[in-house]
């Protein structure tokens, strides 16, 4: 019985020096991401789903009166310009407009962008631009996407 009782204290003891070092872990945050951008779309066609990035420019403008001017930050797989970015470090509400020759404005409104432990909790949106003279639903192109 001697032996049952030891073994039980000492897996006891087992447990609670685990405790302290899983809790630490996971209060350690590696925030070694800096200049993440906080408004991130993908321009594409909305017709055939190309996306269009070139030539394409665009502003986020945040309720407080902040502007940013949206850069190309991604390319497609094959090489193309597809996803422009801004907001980069900044929490905020935010208007987000493209543009590009040839094709419907593409606006959505109210985009927050929360604070998160090492920066900003990126939004990804897919701007689905219209070409004009297409019969393109109206409202299709501003939805939301959570998927790159």
């Amino acid at each position: 019985m001697t032996g049952g009782v030891s073994a039980g204290r000492a897996l006891v003891w087992l447990a609670l020096l685990a405790v302290p070092l899983v809790s630490a872990c996971s209060l350690q945050t590696d925030c070694t991401q800096t200049g993440v951008y906080g408004i991130q779309v993908a321009v594409e066609d909305s017709v055939s789903f190309e996306p269009i990035a070139d030539s394409s420019f665009g502003t986020v403008v945040a309720i407080d009166g902040y502007v940013d001017t949206l850069g190309l930050i991604e390319l497609y797989i094959d090489g193309r310009p597809w996803r422009l970015g801004g907001a980069a470090d900044r929490p905020g509400t935010y208007d987000v407009f493209v543009r590009r020759p040839r094709y419907v404005d593409w606006e959505l409104r109210e985009v927050v962008v929360a604070a998160g432990n090492c920066g900003v909790m990126p939004v990804q949106l897919r701007a689905r631009m219209c070409p004009v003279g297409s019969s393109c639903a109206p409202g299709a192109a501003a939805r939301r996407s959570s998927a790159p």
